[in-house]
């Protein structure tokens, strides 16, 4: 596997660290990571998960499925 697809997090077998493994994860998909860094970013700052929808939908994000535009539903899904 890809140096880029591993997590930098060792292994949680004491074992397995030991011996240098490491846990995989997922690699980011580059076209919506940094909508989801904007998503938790605003919640985190106690940005509404409205307000947040709404300036997805007003910045013309990709919107997920056919919806017409970003709801506080899948925001909410995100980030609780």
């Amino acid at each position: 596997m890809a140096a880029a697809t591993r997590c930098p997090a060792p292994h949680h077998n004491p074992t397995k660290a030991a011996d240098g493994k490491r846990l995989h994860g997922p690699e980011p998909d580059p076209e919506t990571a940094p909508i989801m860094v904007r998503i938790f970013t605003e919640y985190l700052r106690r940005t509404g998960l409205y307000a947040v929808a709404e300036g997805l939908t007003r910045d013309n994000h990709p919107l997920p499925r056919a919806q017409a535009s970003i709801t506080t539903g899948f925001v909410g899904t995100l980030v609780i």
